[in-house]
């Protein structure tokens, strides 16, 4: 962890100045920028945990109705409160990431076989819940 704790920026204290793990502002800074630039943000796997970057997801959406934020995870079935009065705005997609995206390769996988993988996958992790390990 010597090595990596300052590789390693997670949760909400990657700006906060009392924590070893201090984020350059400027980085947030340039999210804030190159976000102005776009109208359909995906994102991927975010708990929504982070009030530095609520607070700007919630003004990007703010500034313009067209805007769309996108938000895909697993269990993901309800809009956060931080943009609840900005629901219209926000799409909610309850599957995994490689679920997702497969709908984006290059080469996508059959309806059919997405099904059997999906199925699979629910059946895993049923057994998984019985043995006690979920």
């Amino acid at each position: 962890m010597q090595f990596l704790g300052r590789t390693i920026l997670s949760g909400a204290y990657k700006f906060d100045k009392r924590s070893t793990q201090v984020l350059p502002p400027a980085i947030l800074n340039q999210f804030r920028t190159h976000l102005l630039r776009v109208s359909h943000l995906i994102c991927i796997g975010d708990g929504c945990g982070d009030a530095h970057i609520n607070q700007i997801l919630r003004e990007w959406l703010e500034f313009s109705g067209d805007r769309k934020l996108e938000l895909v995870g697993p269990g993901r079935k309800t809009c956060p409160s931080f943009i609840g009065h900005l629901s219209s705005q926000v799409i909610l997609k309850d599957e995994l990431a490689t679920d997702y995206l497969e709908q984006y390769a290059l080469t996508p996988l059959s309806m059919h076989e997405r099904s059997l993988r999906a199925g699979l996958r629910r059946a895993r992790n049923s057994r998984r819940k019985k043995m006690g390990f979920a």
